[in-house]
């Protein structure tokens, strides 16, 4: 058996590239490497228990050279007895991207195409020791941290396909003694002489230096530290997620009124898919306190593993990017933002750092909305309905009474972290479950002042609060529950005596109502108003 064969055994078995039966696409350009590849696979296909179709992308940018490389893999193909899949693509390289990554990308477009309608279970691809090394080096002269130094994985996946590299362990000297041995015929391409590329001048220039002035194991060195910084980062990654589902994710949820409560009007959901497997979140929220409790590389990683949640892609997400997310994280003031490659948003929120995959936008404001005594009103600007009813206390159930005897259940579950539960209030009215309803509030009707209206917050709002507290301005009230700055125009106010000297403020909905009208022993009528989502 050749050198090439033992050593692509031994990484086969010692990565479990092809654990199971099944077929396997074998990217071939034609040249030394995949060629090699392509060939040895044959020959190990009944002790792999895999069968072969070859696959080879022409770019279209070699003209007659790249027409006859096409030819010459199918020839090999043909010899060999195995299907083959040719494509021509032209390369539309996106504006910022080098011609190298744009035909890598179409390449592994076109691949994955193959594998995915052939239901192929491998996608094998020709990378050696040496373009591990090529790679590595690449990275670290870019500035690279432990993901990008761990270079090419053995194994990764792709669209429900396991990527494989069974030559990751084999050199390019052992590659030129196979085809010499088997007197295999390959096609050479002339740009990989081409200096003006960095992987060429790595290649060419650079390793024969290293090698020859400095280590002449350079190569097999670069492997081990790539083996290295691939487990280093599988466990900084581990370690993230842990952290990310235990302590720091918060579950995503549309802004409401309170919990539990509709949701706040003018308010965009962004939701992204990568295509197969769910979407991702629009949103995912870090809680500051726990997040300042890592150590830097975690909170690092943990920022680099959110990102990739919300985005499915980590490609322009450089230091810098990073650097600026943790910047926000431990200095960053209220409603400062960052703005990162692929349209990620970081927001500074309160002791919340919130990472959108897309700018979800102000919340919009309400406009001043008169309302009836009884009857709907509709906000189709933030999609919010409220409903105004007249209601007997005696069609009224106890649980729905309110009285100014302290703060409702409501209150301390936001401010306090009270219990939801049961009490009695100073008339002796049962007030069981109250909190519930974030989205409703009742009102004695003789005490109010007409007319009734809704609308946004305005600049030196100020409530009244039920049991006898002193004024609270409703900005601080918004704050002390949390409520970001972007969001607040998107709470509904409820005022009596509206646009009149004597305007008072009711009810900031869902979170506190005032002292002002409250039901009690002689309420005769009552108002109740209700908050719910407009339907589409």
């Amino acid at each position: 058996m050749h050198p090439l064969l033992r050593q692509l055994l031994a990484t086969v078995r010692e990565r479990a590239l092809f654990p199971a039966p099944g077929l396997a696409v074998v990217a071939v350009s034609g040249g030394p490497d995949s060629v090699a590849l392509l060939h040895a696979l044959h020959e190990l296909s009944p002790v792999l228990r895999i069968e072969l179709l070859v696959a080879h992308l022409d770019h279209g940018m070699r003209g007659q050279e790249g027409a006859h490389d096409a030819a010459a893999v199918g020839e090999q193909a043909g010899k060999l007895g195995l299907p083959v899949e040719i494509g021509i693509r032209r390369m539309a390289p996106a504006p910022g991207a080098s011609l190298e990554e744009a035909a890598r990308d179409l390449r592994y477009a076109f691949l994955g195409e193959v594998a995915v309608r052939r239901r192929a279970r491998y996608l094998a691809i020709a990378h050696t020791s040496d373009d591990q090394a090529e790679t590595l080096l690449m990275r670290l002269l870019r500035g690279a941290g432990p993901r990008g130094l761990r270079a090419m994985t053995p194994i990764a996946s792709r669209a429900g396909v396991s990527v494989v590299r069974p030559l990751l362990d084999t050199s390019r000297d052992l590659i030129r003694s196979y085809l010499n041995d088997r007197q295999l015929s390959i096609r050479f391409d002339r740009t990989n002489r081409d200096l003006r590329l960095e992987r060429n001048r790595i290649r060419h220039v650079l390793i024969p230096l290293l090698s020859s002035e400095f280590n002449p194991s350079v190569v097999e060195s670069l492997g081990r530290t790539a083996e290295i910084m691939n487990e280093v980062d599988e466990h900084l990654t581990a370690a993230a997620e842990a952290a990310l589902d235990a302590d720091v994710l918060r579950p995503e949820v549309l802004p409401t009124l309170g919990p539990g409560g509709p949701p706040l009007g003018g308010i965009s959901r962004v939701s992204r898919s990568g295509g197969a497997g769910p979407a991702s979140p629009s949103h995912l929220e870090l809680d500051i306190r726990r997040f300042s409790t890592y150590d830097r590389i975690l909170q690092r990683t943990l920022l680099r593993q959110a990102i990739l949640r919300l985005s499915r892609d980590l490609r322009g997400i450089g230091f810098d990017h990073i650097d600026a997310l943790l910047g926000l994280a431990t200095g960053g003031r209220r409603g400062q933002r960052v703005e990162l490659p692929g349209g990620v948003l970081g927001l500074r929120e309160g002791e919340r750092l919130t990472l959108w995959a897309a700018d979800p936008g102000e919340a919009k404001a309400i406009p001043f909305t008169p309302l009836p005594l009884d009857g709907p009103v509709e906000l189709p600007e933030v999609g919010l309905v409220v409903r105004t009813a007249l209601v007997k206390v005696s069609e009224l159930k106890a649980d729905a009474k309110v009285s100014s005897d302290g703060p409702s259940l409501r209150e301390e579950s936001w401010e306090g972290g009270g219990q939801r539960g049961e009490g009695r209030d100073r008339d002796g009215l049962e007030r069981e479950g109250r909190g519930e309803d974030p989205g409703r509030e009742v009102f004695d009707r003789d005490q109010l002042q007409w007319p009734l209206a809704i609308r946004s917050r305005r600049t030196g709002d100020r409530i009244v609060l039920a049991g006898g507290a002193a004024e609270k301005k409703v900005k601080n009230l918004l704050i002390g529950a949390r409520v970001p700055r972007r969001l607040r125009p998107a709470v509904p106010i409820l005022v009596d005596g509206a646009g009149g000297p004597n305007e008072r403020i009711l009810w900031v909905a869902g979170f506190r109502r005032s002292a002002h009208a409250t039901v009690g022993e002689p309420t005769s009528q009552i108002l109740e108003v209700r908050l719910s989502a407009l339907k589409p």
